[in-house]
C-alpha cells in the first residue's frame, strides 16, 4: 500500500484543468485533503494578489509621485498583472 508521503502530489496547473474539466463536465468535486489544503493556499494567494495600482507604485522610481501614473510605469504594472493571472506573452 502506497503511504501519503511517497505519493507525487499534482501540480497546480493540472488540479486546476481537472477543476476546470469537472465544471465544464458539471460535476461534483471532491478533495482528499491533501489536495484541500493546496487549493486553500492556491485561492489564499490569488485573493492577495496586488492590483495594478499597487504594483505601479512600487515600480516607479521617481522620487515624488507621479499626478497620474507615467505610461512606462503602467505598462511594466500591466505585464507583471499579467503574469499574476497567468497569462503569458
Amino acid at each position: 500500500m502506497e503511504t501519503a508521503h511517497k505519493r507525487r502530489r499534482p501540480s497546480l496547473d493540472t488540479i486546476a484543468r481537472r477543476l476546470e474539466a469537472a465544471f465544464r463536465a458539471d460535476r461534483t468535486v471532491t478533495l482528499k485533503p491533501e489536495t484541500a489544503l493546496v487549493v486553500a493556499a492556491a485561492v489564499r494567494a490569488f485573493a492577495t494578489q496586488p492590483t495594478r495600482d499597487d504594483i505601479v507604485k512600487l515600480v516607479c522610481d521617481r522620487k515624488e509621485p507621479c499626478e497620474s501614473f507615467c505610461y512606462p510605469c503602467v505598462s511594466l504594472a500591466n505585464r507583471i498583472s499579467m503574469l499574476f493571472g497567468g497569462e503569458q506573452r
